[in-house]
């Protein structure tokens, strides 16, 4: 409960932060529905040229999209601090400073990327949008049991990716000089915003089981929109175990090695 509630003032104060200078962000609000805008306009124009692609109709697509931005949202918002981990916190030792408190250290590194991501509470809202307007499309009927699959895939898939990328800011306790390793991860992310279908049998399998993006958007969204898709609900709680708690443990073991500025 402390954690919960030092949590939540910290997110209060962030918001307080990025609500101070107005302009700027508005500016990230349009840019980021621009961005969305042109994705959506480069499905439908695909769209209008073929009716389905591997029996995934334009709906469905749209919707996986909507969700691949919920989720990733809700992860640059909570995990993009491991894009810069190595630079920021071990190199300018500012990690130094988070040892001296009496509080948990990957809860602050966590707690204090809020401020970086805070403005992915837009993707999170224009993400569901796309969600609701594809599901009127395809006429879902909504049920609360339904909509709690979709919060917990959102919530799961979430953590899959955050235990990835702390388990790749781990190695930095390691070579804290190299280059972000998060790198060709990114590149990988943009094979989570469609239907796994439309790859070949090898990338399916990579994104399912060994680097599990497909958890993301597209398992989530497939277990609501079609039938034969929810045993993939509990494979993707045992995901979320292995790799949020992998991916924690590791950064725990890297801290351990960590020698402070002190040393």
């Amino acid at each position: 409960m402390r954690y919960l509630k030092l949590y939540g003032r910290y997110l209060t104060q962030q918001l307080k932060a990025s609500m101070a200078d107005r302009g700027d962000f508005l500016l990230g609000f349009f840019t980021l529905l621009l961005y969305q805008g042109l994705t959506v306009a480069f499905i439908g124009v695909v769209f209008l040229n073929v009716p389905e692609i591997r029996s995934w109709r334009f709906a469905e697509v749209l919707f996986i999209l909507g969700f691949f931005h919920v989720t990733t949202g809700l992860f640059y918002m909570h995990f993009a601090w491991t894009l810069w981990f190595a630079e920021r916190y071990i190199l300018e030792r500012q990690l130094d400073v988070l040892l001296t408190r009496p509080l948990n250290p990957y809860f602050q590194v966590l707690a204090e990327g809020l401020g970086s991501g805070v403005q992915e509470v837009f993707s999170i809202l224009l993400g569901a949008v796309l969600m609701a307007v594809a599901a009127a499309l395809l006429e879902v009927p909504w049920t609360l049991w339904g909509v709690a699959q979709l919060v917990v895939g959102a919530l799961l898939g979430t953590i899959i990716l955050g235990g990835l990328f702390t388990a790749l800011a781990a190695l930095s306790f390691r070579l804290p000089g190299s280059a972000s390793f998060a790198s060709p991860l990114m590149q990988l992310l943009d094979f989570a915003q469609y239907p796994l279908d439309i790859y070949s049998h090898a990338l399916r399998v990579i994104l399912t089981f060994v680097i599990p993006l497909g958890f993301i958007a597209f398992y989530p969204s497939a277990w609501v929109l079609r039938e034969g898709f929810q045993l993939y609900l509990p494979l993707a709680a045992g995901l979320a175990l292995l790799f949020g708690g992998g991916g924690y443990a590791l950064w725990q073991r890297g801290l351990r090695r960590y020698r402070s500025a002190g040393h």
